[in-house]
Parts: structure tokens; C-alpha cells; sequence
């Protein structure tokens, strides 16, 4: 069983295991009181997913400041598997706008405007819109974006607005072009969203459920025989299947998985955050590898690599963070001796910020330190677990990584020029559920001369962080890169964090 908890807010929330990483029916109860004498909080509703998905999601009325508690379990010891927990509540003022994150978990999501309030201003029409609605954000990204609710779950006549401005500010329409009216009265509509623009999603009518999606629109590419001619592939692409039966023999992959592969070609561009390249359901023993440098053996560079040893219906994903403007080819293939079927994969971005999505694992290079460069924003998410853990004050602002230990003592750092705010770095050792504080350290601050610890070029010097811990091999360990305190100077910036292997001065 799996545990997790939320704090009601007084409106409906909508608590879903509906999602295409979801990859059994899991039991989901959600319960109120204290461990131990809980009781099954009420629910309004039970619905099924989406025709794509498996799971359910259910419907409650919370009340504020009530602690819900949820159960996450298999129905039997034979059924196991991965999951996503989503929990959405009311969202129908412009500032309580539910947000939009490209991640294989997070690009669908089950709404309602059952007792949601109508805008009080004209949603890009001549009139005011008297219909209920509901409102999303969702970050640009320098693409056309498409918004739908052309889902099985749409159960009402939906329409879709989007915005830019603030809330309290003013609004500004966007021109969005609708592309489809569908039937059972989804729509969809496309815009371009510029780089780091938010945008606001008002989805309106009913009173009713609906499904929304927001995502780049999917080209349908055929897979290439090689890298020269490898298909680009758009981030956020959900879903490709490809059949290799017809496909060449070809020397060793890149990442040297098999002495020769089967394969298809695909690129895509670095944004500067992490790619996730998941696999949903495949038919023949798959493996993805990942590299740069271009197309000649002697410039390729292998940057991430997974494989599925078994053949039916195997869940596989490898991630890498990537350089912005950087092309990565991503082969699929198998050996040469199985490949008969096809393979499922999608293409995803996503941010480190939390414990599950860390990027890593990394292992200390033999002969160099580890150099791993990041930002910190006002959207870099939340620490969420583990503690102070040497922190001056939970900022909920971190990105996470997990490092490999060798046996021997490690040192992470952030001083150094590539650092430019205040930092806080924490080590925990364990699972994300379970964490448990090694190190941690929030300014590295000034010697008995006044002079600061750290003398890295920069204003902030005495701001930055350094911890050390003592590893053991084979383990893992997740270090959280933490911001200032916002409001404060210095807390958001880039930082260069190094970690070395260390010798202590007895």
C-alpha cells in the first residue's frame, strides 16, 4: 500500500489515477482521521477514465483545513505496476488557475464547472460569457500549443478561451484559431505560444465534466532507416509506434547495447530542461539509446540509454537533461534476431522539481569532477519532503539530482562562478518516500577575518553552499539545490553545482 495526503480547501476536488503512465487498475480510498481509526471520507462520484487511459477518478466536496488521506493498493498480490496520482480542485477564478506542466502525468486533465462561477467580462466575444467556467495555465514554449477537450471524458458543450495579462491586471485575448468542434461538444483551438509566455485556459459551459488536454500538436512521422534522415520529433509527443520488421541490420547502436540493432531514427531539440523518453507497451525486446554529436560514429556521444530485456507489455523510460538548441538523436531498436512487432514510445520535457522526477542517476567520473549547471525559479516547484535537512527556511523552491555513491566521501558545492544567488543544498539518502537527512548547508557565510568562505567572483559568494557526506557503493543519493528566501535579495539565479570526490583531514 502507498500513502499520500492533501489538505481540503472547502470545494470540490477531483482525486485521478487516469493516465497513460498508469499501468494497472489500482484500489483507491480516501479517508479522514488520524492513522489508525480513519474513516471513508464521503464521495460524490466515481468515473471511469478516458478510452485511452486506465484508472478512475473520484469526487469529493472537502472541507478547509481537513486533512484527507488516500490509499493507493492492488487489488491482488498479482497486479502491480505504475501510477499517477493527480489531485485537481475547483479552479474557477482566473487566480486559482490549475497549472499546466509537459510531463507524460500532467499534459490531460479531468475538470468540472458544477458550481463554477460565470467570468464577469467578455471572453473574447461581444458579450459577456454567462457560461460557468474553469481556468489553466500553461507556459509557452516557442511552439504552437493546442488546447481540447475532445475527450471521452467531455460530458457538456464546452468553448475555449486563452489569455494573456493578469488576473488582476487586465486580460488580453489571444487570437487562437479553432481547429475542430467535435462531437459531445468538445473544441479545440491552437495558438502560438511564445517562449516563457503564460497563458491563461478559461474552458466554460455545462454545468458539467470535461476532459482537457493542452499539448503541441503531434505531426504523424514515419520512422527512418537512418540517423542522416532521422524524423524530428516535437517535445510532448504522447505516443509514436513503430514496426520495425522491414527495417535493415545495421553495426553496433551508439550506446553499445547489442552488437547490431534493428532500428528507427529520431531527433529531437535540447531546451535546456530534462527529456523523458518513456515506453508504454512494446512487442520485441526494445532498447532506446540516446547520443550527440551528429551522425559519424567518431562524433557521437552517448548521453542516456535504457533496454527491455523481456519482451510483452515492458514499462521503459531513460532520462537526460538537455542543452538548449542541441540535436539529440534517439534510436529505438532491438537486436538483430527479435524485433518482429511494434514498439510504443513518447518524447516528453520535464523539470527536476521534486524528489521523483531527479535527474539522474549520475556516477563520479574516474577522472573528473561532476559538473551539474541549473536554475532556480518562481515555478521550480516544491522541496515537499525530507526536513530543514540544513536548510534556513523551506522556500519551496528546488531542483533534485541523484548522484551514485562510490565508497568514497563526496562533496557538493555551489561555489563557484557559475553561481550568481543565494543557494541551500540538502543530501538525503533513501527513497523519495522515505528521505532522510545526510548533509545539508545553507550559507557557507564569512571567516573570523570577515573575508567570505567561498571566493567565487561574485556578489553573492557568501550566499553559496557546501556540504559533504561520506558514500557507500552502489547507493543512491538525491541532493535538492534550493533558492533564497523569496522576497529576500538574491533568490532566484543559475548555479554550477560540483561534486567531487573528497579527502578528510583527520
Amino acid at each position: 500500500d502507498l500513502w499520500f495526503s492533501f489538505t481540503g480547501t472547502g470545494k470540490v476536488t477531483y482525486i485521478s489515477t487516469c493516465s497513460p503512465i498508469t499501468t494497472f487498475f489500482p484500489y483507491m480510498g480516501v479517508y479522514v482521521g488520524s492513522c489508525g481509526s480513519h474513516e471513508c471520507a464521503p464521495v460524490q462520484d466515481v468515473q471511469g477514465c478516458d478510452g485511452n487511459t486506465i484508472g478512475q477518478t473520484m469526487v469529493l466536496s472537502t472541507f478547509a483545513e481537513q486533512i484527507y488521506d488516500i490509499r493507493i493498493a492492488s487489488y491482488s498480490d498479482n497486479e502491480f505496476g505504475s501510477f499517477v496520482l493527480d489531485i485537481i480542485t475547483e479552479n474557477d477564478e482566473c487566480s486559482a488557475a490549475t497549472f499546466f506542466r509537459f510531463t507524460p502525468t500532467a499534459t490531460y486533465k479531468i475538470g468540472s464547472t458544477v458550481n463554477a462561477k460565470a467570468p464577469d467580462f467578455n471572453a473574447c466575444t461581444d458579450s459577456t460569457n454567462s457560461d460557468a467556467g474553469v481556468w489553466y495555465s500553461v507556459t509557452g514554449r516557442g511552439d504552437e500549443l493546442v488546447a481540447s477537450t475532445c475527450h471521452n471524458d467531455t460530458e457538456i458543450d464546452t468553448s475555449i478561451h486563452v489569455f494573456t495579462g493578469g488576473c488582476d491586471s487586465g486580460l488580453n485575448c489571444v487570437k487562437e484559431t479553432i481547429i475542430d468542434d467535435c462531437e459531445g461538444g468538445g473544441q479545440s483551438v491552437r495558438w502560438v505560444a511564445e517562449r516563457f509566455q503564460t497563458y491563461l485556459i478559461l474552458v466554460s459551459g455545462g454545468p458539467g465534466t470535461f476532459g482537457l488536454s493542452v499539448d503541441e500538436p503531434v505531426p504523424e512521422p514515419g520512422p527512418s532507416e537512418t540517423c542522416q534522415t532521422a524524423v524530428a520529433l516535437p517535445l510532448s509527443t504522447d505516443q509514436i509506434s513503430v514496426a520495425l520488421a522491414s527495417f535493415p541490420v545495421s553495426d553496433a547502436s551508439p550506446c553499445e547495447v547489442y552488437s547490431s540493432v534493428v532500428g528507427a531514427w529520431y531527433v529531437v531539440k535540447g531546451t535546456g530542461l530534462g527529456i523523458s523518453i518513456t515506453g508504454f507497451c512494446t512487442e520485441f525486446r526494445t532498447a532506446v539509446s540516446v547520443f550527440r554529436g551528429g551522425c559519424s560514429t567518431a562524433e557521437q556521444e552517448c548521453v542516456a540509454v535504457v533496454a527491455n530485456a523481456d519482451f510483452c507489455f515492458k514499462f521503459f523510460e531513460t532520462t537526460f537533461l538537455s542543452e538548449a538548441g542541441v540535436d539529440y538523436y534517439v534510436l529505438v531498436h532491438s537486436d538483430s534476431t527479435s524485433y518482429s512487432g511494434v514498439a510504443q514510445f513518447g518524447v516528453q520535457e520535464y523539470l527536476n522539481d521534486n524528489c521523483f522526477d531527479s535527474f539522474g542517476p549520475y556516477s563520479m567520473p574516474s577522472d573528473a569532477d561532476l559538473q551539474l549547471q541549473g536554475s532556480i525559479t518562481a515555478d521550480s516547484g516544491r522541496t515537499q519532503r525530507g526536513g530543514d535537512c540544513g536548510r534556513a527556511v523551506n522556500t519551496n523552491f528546488a531542483v533534485w539530482y541523484t548522484v551514485m555513491g562510490n565508497g568514497n566521501t563526496f562533496q557538493a558545492t555551489t561555489c563557484n562562478e557559475g553561481t550568481d544567488f543565494d543557494t541551500q543544498i540538502s543530501v538525503y539518502s533513501g527513497s523519495c518516500f522515505t528521505l532522510e537527512c545526510l548533509a545539508g548547508n545553507n550559507d557557507m557565510s564569512f571567516d573570523a577575518t570577515g573575508l567570505s568562505v567561498c571566493n567565487a567572483p561574485d556578489e553573492t559568494a557568501s550566499l553559496h553552499s557546501q556540504v559533504t557526506w561520506a558514500t557507500d557503493s552502489g547507493v543512491e543519493y538525491r541532493v535538492a539545490v534550493q533558492g533564497g528566501v523569496p522576497g529576500t535579495d538574491f533568490p532566484f539565479g543559475s548555479f554550477n553545482l560540483i561534486i567531487s570526490e573528497v579527502e578528510l583531514l583527520n
